[in-house]
């Protein structure tokens, strides 16, 4: 019997899971729904959720994702695919590169892409995001290093190990009150309650790893991408596509923004994303997609602006299309990997509330994609 391996490869900032919290939430088991009605056993095929460096260079990911594959015995396995979502995407795209070196001896690469059946792209950032740019700039490395700074100052560790203490006795208050199953609730029984004090928390090792190497941030930018799409190019044995996301319209009214505080600041936070990322460099322009992309974005997009500038939140539009252009979601960038409102009957879930109105029917289908083309 055939065995074959499907790795979900994290994005930028990603993770496998920090504390109860995990990157790709409910996606295992929904894409194992979807493969069970392609494949005859269950048995004959093997989901892994990778870990990878959150912002590390694109290099340093990919020698990641290449340990991750050896460490589940994908070496051994008789077929491989990859889902890269965000600049997960460029990571796999990088280890599938023929002729490429990840400082592995075994040249593990070569028997990888050797068993590689296809790769597929989520949100990919292929041409890159304006989004980096501003990371790049002073603000944005003071905001990193803001971030950063909890997880190397004990004083500040203490504080957000105070306030989360404090936070999930109030959820227990609130349930005394008749308030079950509220945000506040989630977020104490999934976040909270094992933030720990101690420098060797999840918490505290994910932020000293951003700490620690954030060479993805220059990659990411459009004037890196030119460099890495002249270098890094596709294996003539696999198939490659990709799946695209954008929010078109957008009512800051609309929808339930403003119903909560909470909804009301991460509607703001996503207006303010979008705008960041709609800034195409002038000297560096995406590539427009050609006819037969054309009629798959207007068939799901309908009437809405479509144009170099739209985007999810986080990565433009035409620099998500890479391979055949399987599907559009009118979804943000973590709606995709099962963040959106109320995902799985959950309240901590939708962490950009972008009205896009992408919900469970969507999510299911868009997996459904997934399997489709991995099965092929």
């Amino acid at each position: 019997m055939s065995h074959t391996q499907i790795y979900l490869v994290p994005g930028f900032f990603g993770f496998s899971g920090i504390e109860s919290y995990s990157y790709f939430f409910r996606v295992r088991e929904t894409l194992e729904a979807h493969l069970k009605e392609k494949y005859k056993s269950p048995d004959t095929f093997e989901i892994v959720e990778c870990r990878t460096l959150p912002t590390s260079s694109i290099r340093r990911r990919a020698e990641t994702l290449l340990s991750e594959v050896v460490k589940n015995d994908g070496l051994e396995a008789d077929s491989l695919h990859f889902v890269g979502h965000s600049t997960g995407g460029l990571d796999v795209r990088m280890l599938l590169t023929p002729g490429v070196r990840l400082n592995d001896e075994s040249r593990s690469e070569i028997k990888i892409q050797n068993k590689t059946r296809s790769a597929l792209f989520l949100c990919c950032p292929n041409q890159g995001t304006p989004i980096a740019n501003f990371f790049a700039t002073i603000q944005g490395k003071h905001l990193l290093r803001l971030l950063v700074a909890l997880s190397l100052n004990r004083p500040a560790r203490f504080s957000v190990f105070m306030w989360s203490q404090a936070l999930s006795a109030l959820a227990q208050v609130d349930d005394w009150l008749g308030r079950k199953e509220t945000f506040l609730d989630q977020l104490s029984r999934r976040v909270l309650k094992d933030v720990r004090y101690q420098s060797d928390g999840e918490l505290w090792k994910f932020l000293a790893q951003v700490g620690e190497d954030q060479g993805a941030l220059l990659q990411l930018t459009q004037e890196s991408m030119d460099i890495f799409n002249a270098s890094v190019v596709a294996h003539p044995d696999i198939r490659y596509a990709s799946i695209a996301a954008c929010v078109p319209k957008l009512n800051f009214l609309e929808g339930r923004s403003l119903l909560s505080g909470r909804r009301i600041l991460t509607r703001l936070l996503f207006v303010a994303l979008q705008q960041i990322t709609s800034k195409e460099h002038v000297h560096y322009p995406f590539s427009s997609p050609n006819d037969k992309e054309w009629k798959i974005l207007e068939a799901a997009l309908g009437d809405g602006p479509i144009s170099s500038g739209t985007n999810d939140g986080m990565v433009p539009l035409y620099s998500q299309i890479r391979g055949k252009l399987l599907s559009v979601y009118q979804a943000d960038h973590l709606d995709v990997v099962g963040h959106f409102s109320g995902a799985g009957d959950e309240v901590l879930t939708d962490w950009l509330s972008s009205g896009a109105e992408f919900g469970e029917p969507e999510f299911q289908q868009l997996w459904k994609d997934c399997a489709d083309f991995i099965a092929t």
